[in-house]
């Protein structure tokens, strides 16, 4: 028996410590987990939560077409940090669309659009109140391809550009507290952007519709032409969940991420009846799973985050805190009001449908 007891009272000491060196002293949340880990940390080094199509909330056919429930504020505040940001140039503005469906600040057709502007409002409002953090901005042209969206996005950058990291590397987080960071999956052959504006460049991210190895690994380019680094992604969207679950996710979750290389692993798939009844499954798998609390699992997408989900993730920086450091920030946001529109009661519809089916 006293053996049993030395035992556990270990196995305690060791769960504290890991608890102690994250805390380092204070209190580390989903709005300041950032705060604690070394400025000398590179991003593609840090696990971080983040959202697949992060503004597809309130949208049309939400049955098939909404990947979350949670606004960009609420999902900041659940700690996610890296944005999965779909736009289309419309009427010289770039409105947030998850394919052809426009996002919305509410249900119902006639509730306001969601324009990039917004989000970028957010990502600054959080920012403001918890400056240690970084939120990577994840950017893709959808619906459509406009000669004005170079364009429109650099304006929009310009409005705030000490807000903004845009070279081509991925920065020590040091560098780019209190910052957006510009991932670039939009730029098109010809494309004038440059290694100091374009962000870091990953358009030629492809779309994985055949079955070969769950991951790719494709080079970083120079926008002027070279190599700069590599990317390993996972964003096989087409398989069923449970499929999606055993033969896409868990070998990414399983493999040795190299160093200073960006990996990218989207829990999301569209297969079936509705991205929420996928993320049912693959989110209850994800919070049983065994995640290290020393082993860095990239950039992890999720449909449907919610604070224990991203908590699973961001508690695996143990190795890279710095137990100097005291928890900066804390606070959370506040979250806009949703503006409902026409057609509201759809909503409910959806929801009642999916629960049927799941």
């Amino acid at each position: 028996m006293k053996k049993v007891i030395g035992i556990l009272l270990v196995v305690s000491m060791l769960c504290s410590c890991v608890v102690v060196a994250f805390a380092a002293g204070g209190t580390v949340n989903a709005q300041n987990w950032m705060s604690v880990i070394d400025d000398k940390t590179n991003l593609a080094d840090i696990s971080m939560p983040g959202t697949h199509d992060s503004a597809a909330t309130y949208v049309a056919f939400g049955i098939k077409a909404r990947c979350q429930d949670k606004t960009i504020p609420e999902q900041l505040n659940c700690g996610a940090r890296f944005l999965d940001i779909r736009l289309c140039e419309a009427g010289g503005k770039l409105k947030l669309v998850h394919n052809f469906i426009t996002c919305r600040k509410g249900s119902g057709f006639t509730a306001p659009a969601l324009y990039f502007n917004d989000v970028v409002g957010y990502c600054l409002d959080f920012l403001s109140k918890n400056p240690k953090e970084s939120i990577i901005l994840f950017i893709k042209e959808d619906s459509g391809e406009s000669d004005k969206f170079d364009n429109l996005l650099a304006k929009q950058i310009e409005k705030n550009s000490d807000k903004w990291y845009t070279e081509n590397r991925t920065p020590d987080l040091g560098e780019v507290r209190g910052k957006l960071v510009l991932m670039n999956r939009f730029a098109k052959e010809g494309s004038k952007l440059t290694d100091k504006t374009g962000g870091i460049n990953l358009s030629n991210f492809m779309i994985q519709l055949t079955e070969f190895e769950a991951t790719e690994t494709l080079p970083i380019k120079s926008f002027e032409g070279g190599m700069i680094s590599s990317y390993t992604y996972q964003d096989r969207y087409q398989y069923d969940k449970k499929v999606k679950w055993e033969k896409c996710i868990v070998p990414t979750l399983e493999m040795e991420k190299t160093e200073y290389g960006i990996l990218i692993n989207f829990f999301s798939t569209a297969e079936g009846w509705s991205p929420e009844i996928n993320a049912k499954y693959i989110n209850a798998k994800a919070k049983e799973y065994d995640f290290k609390s020393d082993k860095c699992y990239g950039f992890v997408l999720f449909d449907f985050i919610d604070e224990e989900l991203a908590a699973k993730i961001y508690n695996c920086n143990a190795s890279v805190i710095n137990p100097s450091y005291t928890p900066t920030g804390g606070a959370p946001m506040d979250v806009p009001t949703p503006k409902h529109g026409f057609i509201k009661f759809l909503d409910f519809v959806w929801s009642f449908l999916i629960e049927k089916l799941s």
